[in-house]
């Protein structure tokens, strides 16, 4: 109930404040004619939004605690996921110490806010409080200490890296597709008239919309989905032993030729309304589906669709039409900058 889209929308001045926060940053650097980087100002905001979303008004206070730890601990969990040896971690290598004193100084920070609140109880819509007023809707206790602690640890690490790959892929190939750019320009002049973005235009950004779902076709930050066979299965000759874990590949399905023409080429007319209904339903899947699907998808949708329109509303962006180099750790990233021109409108 967190998650539903009501409650989401609870979360906009944050994300619009933020994306203001990047239109100021790049004014100068469009007054100069330089560059930005879309890798890090994207991910910079999506850090900054979800450290707002999770805790508030602590969040300036304690997003310096996860800063570097949570991306070191994502990407040492992705690379013991698919090591085929594990050290124990009671083993004290280098690494096992480094991680074991990171989780203690983000637990510590945690469970200190969560200590806190409990002391002195106050109101707000950030997540932390909403967990610790959490009702049980069959009537029992509501979360202990521990299992608020261990709900905010996903929401730190997905709700960062997730939303930031989308918004830099996003203006990265509207920067070297003007056509597409010059479509979302106008439908942001129609819809908005120069005035700031408020909640209830979103659905009428139709277009710009389009170009989120075709970008995260193309670059699906949950680029891997694991699963857990409950029963046997068998499939075109395989079989599927009961307790296997599996994989669902939205990068292999959302480039496979038999659900899409040219599957390597931007085409945002792929999603309006009459091309998704004609498509098998998880031909696109980008963020899962079923009772384990993405709780975290209208906040996603919400942070992209805003940080988009509110950019691009101040903003031309050109980019290169380069091949740019990923990496696959518990989410797809960009390995290095991507480089940027933006201009004033």
């Amino acid at each position: 109930p967190l998650f539903r889209r009501e409650r989401v929308t609870a979360w906009f001045p944050i994300v619009t404040s933020e994306a203001n926060r990047v239109v100021a940053l790049w004014r100068g650097v469009a007054e100069s004619n330089g560059e930005v980087d879309l890798n890090r100002d994207s991910t910079e905001l999506a850090r900054r939004v979800i450290a707002r979303v999770v805790f508030g008004p602590d969040a300036d206070r304690l997003r310096p605690v996860f800063a570097e730890r949570l991306p070191y601990l994502s990407e040492r969990a992705f690379n013991r996921g698919v090591s085929p040896i594990r050290i124990p971690d009671s083993w004290p290598t280098p690494g096992n110490r480094k991680a074991a004193g990171a989780k203690r100084v983000i637990r510590e920070a945690v469970d200190g806010e969560i200590a806190r609140r409990r002391r002195e109880p106050t109101e707000g819509d950030d997540l932390l409080t909403l967990l610790l007023q959490a009702p049980d809707p069959e009537g029992g206790p509501g979360l202990d200490d521990g299992e608020v602690r261990e709900q905010v640890f996903p929401y730190l690490l997905a709700g960062g890296d997730q939303p930031a790959t989308a918004v830099a892929f996003v203006l990265h190939l509207l920067g070297h597709h003007p056509e597409a750019q010059r479509r979302v320009h106008e439908e942001l002049d129609a819809v908005l008239g120069g005035r700031p973005l408020t909640p209830a235009d979103i659905e009428a950004l139709t277009y710009t919309t389009a170009v989120i779902k075709e970008t995260m076709r193309l670059y699906p930050p949950a680029y891997g989905l694991p699963r857990r066979a409950e029963k046997e299965q068998r499939y075109r000759g395989y079989r599927i032993p009961a307790g296997s874990q599996t994989v669902s590949a939205p990068w292999v399905t959302h480039r496979h030729p038999a659900f899409w023409d040219e599957p390597g080429h931007f085409d945002p007319q792929r999603f309006t309304p009459e091309a998704e209904a004609a498509r098998p339903p998880f031909a696109y899947f980008a963020f899962g589906g079923g009772p384990h699907g993405c709780v975290g998808v209208h906040l996603a949708m919400l942070e992209t669709t805003v940080a988009t329109a509110t950019i691009l509303q101040a903003y031309r962006v050109v980019t290169y039409p380069r091949k740019v180099s990923l990496t696959t750790g518990t989410t797809l990233r960009p390995k290095a900058a991507m480089p940027a021109r933006v201009m004033a409108r």
